[in-house]
Parts: structure tokens; C-alpha cells; sequence
């Protein structure tokens, strides 16, 4: 995830990836949670393009009501899960209700499953042997890994400026919001006697 969105961002795109993290409240995923941070500034994101839901609402450390996490789904565009293990990943099929473009791991047999072939699927390495379905491990290996998250930072770049739902989600959301509408249709009427 990290590494695709410092990919979009490097061909021009604006990017901020949310992590839910509320069942992530000590010990080694607090570890983790700074080594992301960290990886994420060292492939060229900042401080809020990575963000963890814990860092916004001290009360979000144990709990993100449903609400909010619905609230996020409807402002994302593209959701991905890389996960090596899952369950059913209601999140995952959540996301797609939502009409974010969902990019999945191929390694991990379930999602194709579950998702069927409505999905971009890459390899993300996975805690079940892929050869055989079963419990073990599939540890996928990049020749140039810089190149094979730029592959999925230009198809994600391509789905948003092709899919025309994607799209149209896009701009409403930049264009029909309270913000857009002052600064580009009323303010211009608060000023109009300025330009003479």
C-alpha cells in the first residue's frame, strides 16, 4: 500500500492512505505501526499521507465507530488489501459496495474466491502455500520492486481517470463540496467589483 501510493504520488497524483488501527493497541503492532511510518517517509510520503486512524481521536485508539469507518469508505476511491491472512474480508466486500476500485492479493486464494474476477489482484505474498491451498506460505520476490508498484500506481492512475464511475465520484467530491462551490462560485460574486 505504502509503496503504490508513494508511486502514485511520484507520477503527480495526490495521495493519502488510511489505516484503520483501532485493534492495534500495543506491543508489537505499536512497533510496526512507527517501522510503516518510517518506510512510508523513506519511499517519499510525509507525515499525513500515511495516516492511522489512532493518530486522529485519542478515543479512536480502542474503537472507530461504524460510522466513521462508513464515512471513510465513501470518500475512498481505491481500497486495497494486501493482507497475508483473512478471513471473508467483510472490509474488503465493504469497500466494493462503497465503489472503491479494489486491488487484492493475488497470493492469497481466497480473494479470488471471494472477489471473483472484479478485482485487480497483484502479488503480495501470502500465509497459505499457493501451490497448494494450504496453510504455509507464498513469499513473493520482485526483481525491481520500485518498477512493480509503479505498474500498480499507473493502472490504479489509469481505473481513476478511465472508470467513468470512479471518475465521476472524483469530481463530485472535489467539485460539490461547500469548500468548491464558495471559493469558485460565490466568493468571485463578493469580489466582482475588485476586477473593474
Amino acid at each position: 500500500m505504502i509503496r503504490t501510493a508513494a508511486e502514485l504520488k511520484a507520477i503527480g497524483r495526490s495521495v493519502r492512505v488510511i489505516c484503520c488501527d483501532f485493534h492495534s493497541t500495543g506491543g508489537d503492532k505499536v512497533t510496526y505501526r512507527k517501522w510503516l511510518k518510517k518506510e512510508a517517509i523513506a519511499v517519499g510520503l510525509n507525515e499525513i499521507e500515511l495516516t492511522f486512524t489512532s493518530e486522529f481521536d485519542e478515543a479512536w485508539h480502542v474503537s472507530v465507530s461504524r460510522s466513521v469507518v462508513a464515512h471513510l469508505m465513501m470518500i475512498s476511491n481505491v481500497f486495497v488489501l494486501s493482507s497475508r491472512s483473512e478471513t471473508f474480508s467483510l472490509i474488503g466486500q465493504e469497500a466494493g459496495l462503497c465503489g472503491a476500485f479494489l486491488v487484492l492479493n493475488s497470493d492469497f486464494p481466497a480473494f479470488r474466491d471471494i472477489f471473483t474476477n472484479k478485482a485487480a489482484f497483484y502479488l503480495f505474498s501470502s500465509n497459505i502455500d499457493i501451490m497448494t491451498g494450504l496453510d504455509g506460505s507464498t513469499e513473493t520476490e520482485y526483481g525491481d520492486v520500485d518498477d512493480y508498484f509503479r505498474c500498480i500506481a499507473l493502472r490504479v492512475a489509469y481505473e481513476l481517470d478511465n472508470n467513468v464511475v470512479l471518475a465521476q465520484q472524483t469530481r463530485i467530491r472535489k467539485e460539490r463540496n461547500p469548500d468548491y462551490i464558495f471559493k469558485h462560485y460565490i466568493e468571485p460574486l463578493l469580489h466582482w467589483r475588485d476586477g473593474q
